[in-house]
């Protein structure tokens, strides 16, 4: 099947095309003729699942003693996994008819769908999947294979990390809005491009600065260096102390290093990142 105008503007990032008049008009009246209903009540839905999903997480283990908090917890847990082995079949039905490269090198709106609904979907059925395997191994002589706690552990990971892109897919939703889409583009931009430049030059100068003074206060050991890049970070997220940084033989050169530490990274580098943001901001509303 032949792509349309639109998709090669979209696959080529011909973004200014997009402004064009006719193009403008022909892409409001599909979305008004085709996917403004759908996408409106996919949006409604999918609320609705990671509601019932939360719910489900929070009562999950909660008053083992009562049986209508634990049917109806049991309910809520199918009324999740039901639909997760569906969407994960849509996913993966739809990685084999593009193909691995195709899936996962999509970029905007679709990477996060993506992402998102294949890591949410497999999170959810090896959740249940071990809670099965584990049911059959009590009875059986394997049951000391693998501790209950290790299971356990396992399962608050996957929850953890499907509660997580479960949530973030809505950013997929929040991309259909000219009143949201631009924020999430920024976003992304700045972890892609701001964040990796100001992370290179922070690096740099946290490493000297708290190499310098993890000498300067005559500690050894890799514990103690550790300690001494906890206490360097902490300072530069504002909980910092003075009697951190000092040092008893170069108390003097400790209370200049710190002030010099605190001044570049604190202020400065951090007031850089923020330049560099309004930049982005403002380059990238420049096109819608």
């Amino acid at each position: 099947k032949g792509k349309g105008a639109v998709e090669h503007i979209v696959e080529q990032e011909h973004i200014e095309l997009l402004s064009l008049p006719r193009v403008a008009h022909l892409l409001d009246k599909k979305w008004e003729t085709f996917a403004s209903a759908r996408f409106k009540n996919r949006l409604i839905g999918t609320l609705i699942y990671l509601f019932v999903f939360t719910l489900s997480f929070v009562l999950r283990d909660c008053e083992q003693g009562d049986v209508i908090i634990t049917y109806f917890s049991f309910m809520l847990q199918i009324l999740v996994f039901l639909p997760a082995c569906q969407k994960l079949h849509c996913e993966l039905s739809e990685m084999k008819q593009e193909g691995i490269f195709e899936y996962f090198g999509c970029r905007g709106a679709g990477f996060i769908e993506n992402i998102c609904s294949l890591t949410f979907c497999l999170s959810i059925v090896l959740i249940h999947f071990r809670k099965v395997v584990w049911y059959f191994l009590q009875k059986s002589e394997f049951k000391d294979i693998i501790g209950e706690q290790i299971g356990h552990n396992i399962e608050t990971l996957l929850l953890a990390l499907a509660a997580l892109v479960g949530w973030l897919y809505m950013l997929f939703f929040a991309m259909g809005y000219r009143e949201t889409g631009p924020f999430v583009v920024m976003i992304f931009h700045m972890l892609k491009h701001d964040i990796q430049r100001f992370s290179y030059i922070f690096f740099i100068f946290f490493a000297a600065f708290s190499s310098s003074l993890f000498i300067i206060k005559n500690k050894v050991g890799l514990a103690s260096y550790f300690e001494n890049l906890h206490v360097c970070f902490a300072a530069v997220l504002g909980n910092f102390e003075f009697n951190d940084f000092m040092s008893n033989e170069f108390y003097s050169l400790s209370v200049v290093f710190a002030v010099v530490f605190l001044v570049v990274i604190s202020i400065l580098l951090f007031n850089l990142l923020i330049a560099m943001m309004g930049d982005t901001c403002k380059s990238l509303f420049s096109l819608y």
